[in-house]
């Protein structure tokens, strides 16, 4: 799974023959930093300290033992806010060390790749529950997706994601059935890594938080934000993750409350 890393955009490979240490960005705002020899990290203090003209802020993370990478996620980790600003300036130290220092293009509202069509004859599915209120469908070379959304009393909503005819991933929570209109673009898909294996990000609102989540082949991740504390999915913390981590972040920070 680590290797799927390679397929992501990479901007920048920074390295330097006499330093031990690579530096990749990702224009998602995603920043790695490993040995370019695939050895374990220095436990050192690392930072980065990422400017524009007008304002800076700086994310500083100390290295665990036997570990491979060290992720920095901006805006997350730099206690900041998103910003229109597109291209950056950006330093890795290492300690007091600078071992990197370019200037960087972040872009954190990606596109859907897909259109999302109104699906008009929704199949006979006898496993989908509470009355459907809607369905949407695309298609990518070799499969046809669909997202059927039902709900329960007005009081439970279910998302499904279907290929070719076929449930594969079913999401469910309580809500308030109103609020599902008062949510822009809720349902958007991308292919944030290129590998014709589509996204489907859902967003909704409950009474007390706004939630996302990610469909991604069978696997599922969930972003919850409650005023202004965020939480997730723990296997979004796993390496080979760190691009669905960021994107589901950037997503969540750009609904407004």
């Amino acid at each position: 799974m680590k290797r799927s890393i390679l397929f992501f955009l990479i901007l920048l490979n920074h390295q330097v023959s006499a330093q031990e240490e690579e530096v990749l960005i990702d224009s998602s705002g995603v920043i790695i930093i490993k040995h370019n020899e695939g050895k374990y990290l220095d436990l050192k203090n690392w930072s980065c300290l990422i400017s524009t003209k007008e304002q800076s802020s700086e994310s500083k993370k100390q290295q665990k033992k036997n570990q491979e990478n060290i992720v920095f996620f901006f805006p997350y980790d730099f206690n900041t806010k998103l910003d229109p600003v597109e291209n950056f300036s950006l330093i890795v130290k290492k300690e007091e060390k600078i071992i990197f220092d370019e200037n960087v293009f972040f872009n954190f509202k990606p596109k859907g790749k897909y259109k999302l069509l109104i699906n008009h004859s929704i199949p006979n599915q006898t496993q989908i529950r509470g009355e459907i209120i809607d369905s949407y469908y695309f298609e990518t070379v070799k499969t046809k997706h669909e997202i059927i959304r039902s709900v329960s009393d007005k009081k439970r909503i279910y998302f499904y994601h279907l290929i070719d005819n076929k449930i594969i991933n079913i999401h469910t929570d309580d809500l308030d059935y109103k609020s599902l209109c008062l949510l822009k673009n809720p349902i958007l898909v991308t292919d944030l890594n290129n590998d014709l294996y589509p996204e489907i990000t859902l967003k909704y609102k409950t009474q007390t938080q706004t939630k996302i989540v990610i469909f991604n082949k069978k696997n599922k991740f969930i972003c919850r934000k409650e005023k202004e504390e965020i939480t997730f999915s723990p296997s979004l913390n796993e390496m080979e993750n760190c691009f669905y981590k960021q994107h589901i972040i950037n997503q969540i920070n750009s609904i407004s409350e």
